[in-house]
């Protein structure tokens, strides 16, 4: 596992997930951004830090791209078992992203009783892309096991 200061430069928010235990400082966060449409770079992160489970998405928008509204959802696994279940809403940046400029630091949007299992943090934007406006992209940080 990566420590929280290997995988940002940006200062967590503290958007603050109850969880199960799990070693203190444990980030699981996509190696590298992913290269969206539009200009749209993201990587999610959630980090498991004694009982809480803390999220945040990094990225920016390149230069010449479209402004995107990044969003987050966590979705939960069981353990033993192959099904994926959406249990919770991080909610948006709060901001429209425009062109040449990054985001972090994801926004406290609530808390969330975790069983213990798999979580994934599934990244996305609201974004208008070849005249369609729609929520766009699916990026997911690898799965932090809560016991």
């Amino acid at each position: 596992m990566l420590s929280c200061a290997a995988v940002s430069g940006v200062a967590l928010a503290g958007l603050v997930v109850g969880a199960g235990s799990a070693s203190a400082g444990d980030a699981y966060c996509r190696d590298t951004f992913a290269r969206e449409p539009i200009g749209v770079q993201i990587r999610p992160c959630l980090v498991v830090s004694g009982t809480t489970l803390s999220g945040w998405i990094d990225g920016s928008v390149q230069p010449g791209g479209t402004p995107a509204f990044p969003c987050a959802q966590l979705w939960y696994q069981p353990f033993g078992t192959t099904s994926w279940t959406k249990v919770f809403d991080f909610g948006c940046e709060g901001k429209w992203i425009d062109p040449g400029v990054g985001y972090g630091a994801y926004g406290n949007n609530g808390s969330y009783a975790a069983s213990p299992g798999n979580y994934i943090m599934h990244a996305g934007y609201w974004a208008t892309l070849d005249g369609k406006y729609g929520y766009y992209g699916d990026v997911q940080s690898p799965p932090a096991p809560v016991h």
